[in-house]
C-alpha cells in the first residue's frame, strides 16, 4: 500500500508505511502532518491515522484535492558521512550514521528499529527523557545520608546509653566479654542494615525515589519507563554496595554512560531520571 503526506501544497510520495514512521521519528512530518494511503477517502493527521501516544485533537480533515502537485519522490533526512559511527540507543552497538535512523539525539540501528516503533506505538517509549547525571545524584545520597545517619544516630545513643549501664556495672573482665554488650553491638549492626534496605525500599518501591531524590527533582524507572516494584528497589539497594564496594567507580560511571547509569542501574536495569 502506498503513502503520501503533505507538504504545504505538495503531495509527497509514495512511500511505504514504514518509511513514513521513520520520517515521523526523524522529525521530517509532526504529528499534525496530513497523511494519505489508498484505503482512507481523507487525509488525516499522522497522530490520527497511526494512532501513537499523543493527546488526539478534533480531526483536521480535507479532501485528496485539497494537496495538489505531482507525487514526488524525496528522501527526507540528513545526508550522513558513512564513516561516522554512532550507538545504537537500544542495544548500545556502534553503527555507520547512514545505516540508522534518527530521532533527536537518539540514534537507532536497523535491527532495533521495528521494536523502537513498537515502543513509540505503545506509548512506552520516552522520547523526552532526561538523565539525572552524577553530581545531582550525589547531592541526593548526601540528603539520604543525614536522613538514614539521623535515625542510625539515635538508636545507637540509646544503645550506648545501655551499654555503658552495663559495664558500669560488671567488673572489667565481665564486661568485656559480656553477653549483653555483645548483642547491643550486633543489634547496632542489624539495625544499620535493615534500616538502609527498608528507607531504599519503601520509598522507591512506593513513591519511585527517596526523599533525597525528591528533594533533588529525580526519580528511578525501569528501561521502559515503569516504577520499579519493592523487590525490585529491594534488589537494586543491595546490588549498590558493588557499586561501594568498587571503591565508588560503580558510581563514576553514571558520569561517563549515555544514560547516566550507575553499575546497579546496569545491573538491576534501571535509570534515574529528572522529574
Amino acid at each position: 500500500m502506498r503513502w503520501y503526506y503533505a507538504d504545504g501544497k505538495r503531495k509527497v510520495g509514495p512511500f511505504t508505511e514504514i518509511e513514513i514512521d521513520q520520517f515521523f521519528l526523524e522529525g521530517t512530518i509532526t504529528p499534525d502532518t496530513l497523511i494519505w494511503n489508498e484505503k482512507e477517502l481523507k487525509w488525516k493527521p499522522y497522530k490520527t491515522l497511526k494512532d501513537n501516544d499523543i493527546v488526539i485533537e478534533p480531526l483536521q480533515e480535507a479532501s485528496p484535492d485539497a494537496v495538489s502537485g505531482t507525487p514526488e519522490r524525496i528522501s527526507p533526512g540528513d545526508q550522513l558521512d558513512k564513516q561516522i559511527e554512532s550507538s545504537c540507543d537500544e542495544c548500545g552497538r556502534s553503527f555507520p550514521v547512514d545505516e540508522m535512523i534518527r530521532y533527536g539525539e537518539s540514534m537507532i540501528c536497523a535491527t532495533c528499529k521495528p521494536l523502537f516503533f513498537q515502543k513509540l506505538k505503545e506509548g512506552s517509549l520516552a522520547l523526552t527523557v532526561h538523565y539525572a547525571g552524577f553530581w545531582i545524584r550525589l547531592v541526593a545520597k548526601i540528603i539520604d545520608g543525614i536522613i538514614v545517619g539521623l535515625v542510625n544516630a539515635v538508636f545507637s545513643f540509646i544503645a550506648s546509653f545501655a551499654i555503658t549501664m552495663i559495664f558500669m556495672s560488671s567488673s572489667l573482665e565481665q564486661a568485656t566479654f559480656h553477653p549483653g554488650i555483645i548483642g547491643l553491638n550486633i543489634l547496632v549492626g542489624l539495625f544499620q542494615l535493615v534500616t538502609d534496605a527498608a528507607y531504599d525500599t519503601y520509598f522507591v518501591g512506593k513513591y519511585a525515589a527517596t526523599p533525597g531524590k525528591m528533594a533533588c527533582g529525580i526519580k528511578i524507572i525501569t528501561a521502559d519507563g515503569g516504577k520499579l516494584t519493592y523487590l525490585r528497589a529491594f534488589a537494586r539497594h543491595f546490588a549498590e554496595w558493588l557499586s561501594k564496594l568498587t571503591l565508588g567507580i560503580g558510581y563514576i560511571m553514571a558520569g561517563f554512560d549515555r544514560e547516566k547509569r550507575a553499575l546497579h542501574d546496569h545491573i538491576c536495569n534501571t535509570r534515574v531520571i529528572k522529574k
